[in-house]
């Protein structure tokens, strides 16, 4: 199997995600106006933040290194993970970088 074969749910599930997620900005959006409630207080629900933030980043830093480890190690050693043993080294690896961030963004907000 292609190592990239298993990126393909990935997107798809995102791409749900996104879709669902813009249906719903979009229908609270509509029933805000509706109701008239636009003032300056609910234009910042949506408005993006542009600034750069470093705590997503950094999530998503160490969860892309822990899949990039991952990936690397059943391709160092095939004959140890076949199949689903490789999902699952990905999954546990990628599940535990959830954990460190927990604990790193959890002492920073604390620390502030």
């Amino acid at each position: 199997m292609n190592n990239m074969e298993f990126l393909i749910p990935i997107f798809l599930f995102y791409i749900v995600y996104l879709i669902v997620k813009t249906v719903s900005d979009n229908r609270l959006r509509q029933r805000l106006i509706d109701k008239g409630v636009v003032d300056e207080n609910a234009k910042y629900l949506f408005v993006k933040n542009t600034e750069m933030q470093p705590m997503p980043s950094l999530k998503w830093g160490i969860v892309l290194i822990a899949i990039g480890i991952a990936l690397f190690v059943n391709s160092m050693f095939p004959l140890l993970m076949e199949g689903p043993a490789s999902f699952g080294f990905v999954a546990i690896l990628a599940g535990l970088a959830f954990i460190v961030y927990y604990f790193i963004a959890k002492s920073q907000k604390s620390a502030d």
